[in-house]
């Protein structure tokens, strides 16, 4: 099985994204932003990040009320944009985009008066012009008639059909006008990472830039779809919840779980944090991070414990489609709380059950896991306790380790959410680690972190 190595912004004053906006697609959501004027109908520009979540289905970055204009990625995972249901337009990318680890940067910059077929219609991803698979280009000056216009409601997160994205989405930026470059938006750093730079340049009449720092409902500067571009193009949220606002973002990338292992029967939603098994499945989910060194906090709330879940770390090499699973994993199976090390299973702490919550403090310092349930850590453990391990279980050494949730059930479904710091559900209590990354219902032990990328650079 793969796993991605993810880029960090790690230069000092590097410019920092703060949040972003999760879609779930079941829920249908969705911005919508009615233009009080038409704008300029051959030249604009987008800009915008994106993190995947369910890959193989079409996802609607945007798009508008009427006429079939729109950008997805497609059910092949590839980015596409058609103008007038292709029958003007259509371009698709030969790259796929099948990382769920990792933070995207997609610019579609578009001027139909251009006399190059070529140049009416730019995509370029992480920086680098794109190279398309499929390129039938709008005509030379070629009038947008919905994308831009007073006529139509403009969407992100959905077309005009209702089809709706699945996923993050950070920093967007629509420029009225203007032709624009992937570096007006990013730079290359030291690292040799693609990372965002602050935008310098006017947006024109239509033009926004959302920022989603904000969990209100209206469309104004308090909603989440809050214009800070200084053209109150404001956004009304629809389906959305406080918690679909995030901090997982491109310059702090959350861990969240990992749909490319090629576990069976599991369906991936809330931006791949929440895992349901069918009746008929067994096996396990790995998480986007390892963890090889470091002290690490993450939290496991049970929607269904059914017959046989589990939750905590696995290893590497773990047997993802058998049961017992384990060839080098370990966690704690629920309802009677035993621990499972290596398929063997013995008493180890307290049984839990539905609504409850398992953190889990891993330390790769010491080699040593704990589990808490709401709160009150299992078998008298002290997670700050260091190599003396108070209450703990031991890891074997060198190794990666991956937070992970199973079912052993095939009578039974089990079903639970994943929280790294981003729960899409709301905390009694959000607590921050000690770096103030996270949003956690209890507070991580002391020394613990969040796995994320700006502590994995300090602590990983």
């Amino acid at each position: 099985m793969a796993f991605t190595e993810i880029g960090a912004n790690t230069l000092d004053g590097a410019y920092s994204i703060s949040n972003s906006a999760r879609f779930e697609d079941g829920d249908s959501p969705y911005l919508s932003l009615s233009h009080g004027a038409n704008g300029n109908s051959k030249i604009m520009t987008w800009s915008f990040w994106t993190k995947i979540g369910n890959l193989g289905i079409n996802k609607y970055l945007f798009g508008h009320s009427s006429v079939d204009d729109a950008c997805f990625i497609n059910n092949s995972d590839q980015l596409r944009l058609y103008i007038n249901n292709s029958s003007d337009g259509n371009m698709i990318t030969d790259m796929l985009f099948r990382d769920p680890s990792a933070w995207y940067h997609i610019v579609i910059a578009m001027d139909t008066s251009q006399s190059t077929a070529a140049n009416r219609v730019k995509f370029y991803v992480n920086g680098s012009a794109a190279t398309l698979g499929t390129a039938t280009y709008p005509d030379q000056n070629y009038d947008l008639t919905g994308l831009n216009t007073s006529t139509n409601n403009q969407y992100i997160g959905r077309e005009k059909g209702g089809n709706y994205f699945d996923g993050y989405i950070s920093e967007f930026h629509f420029i009225d006008g203007t032709q624009k470059a992937a570096s007006d938006f990013g730079e290359t750093n030291d690292n040799g990472v693609w990372v965002p730079k602050k935008y310098s340049g006017s947006y024109g009449t239509n033009g926004y830039f959302l920022e989603f720092k904000q969990t209100g409902t209206s469309a104004d500067a308090s909603g989440k779809g809050a214009d800070t571009s200084g053209n109150t193009n404001h956004f009304d949220d629809n389906n959305m919840t406080a918690e679909d606002i995030t901090t997982d973002t491109p310059t702090n990338n959350f861990c969240t779980m990992n749909p490319l292992v090629p576990t069976t029967d599991v369906t991936f939603s809330e931006g791949n944090l929440k895992m349901a098994f069918t009746n008929s499945g067994k096996g396990s989910c790995l998480s986007t991070i390892g963890m090889t060194n470091g002290k690490w906090y993450f939290e496991n709330k049970a929607i269904t414990v059914g017959g046989g879940t589990m939750v905590g770390i696995f290893g590497e090499s773990v047997d993802i489609d058998a049961w017992p699973l384990y060839l080098d994993g370990i966690g704690v199976i629920s309802p009677n709380g035993y621990k499972s090390v290596n398929g063997t299973e013995t008493s180890y702490g307290d049984s839990y059950t539905d609504d409850d919550i398992v953190s889990v403090a891993v330390d790769l310092t010491n080699n040593k896991i704990y589990w808490a349930k709401n709160g009150a850590w299992m078998n008298s453990g002290d997670p700050t306790s260091g190599s003396t391990g108070t209450g703990a279980l031991s890891l074997t050494a060198d190794k990666t380790w991956f937070a992970g949730f199973a079912d052993g059930s095939t009578s039974t479904s089990g079903a639970s959410i994943m929280n790294f710091g981003n729960p899409p559900y709301a905390n009694s209590s959000s607590v921050a680690d000690a770096n103030g990354y996270g949003a956690f219902e209890y507070a991580p032990p002391s020394g613990y972190y969040a796995l994320c990328t700006k502590n994995l650079a300090e602590y990983g």
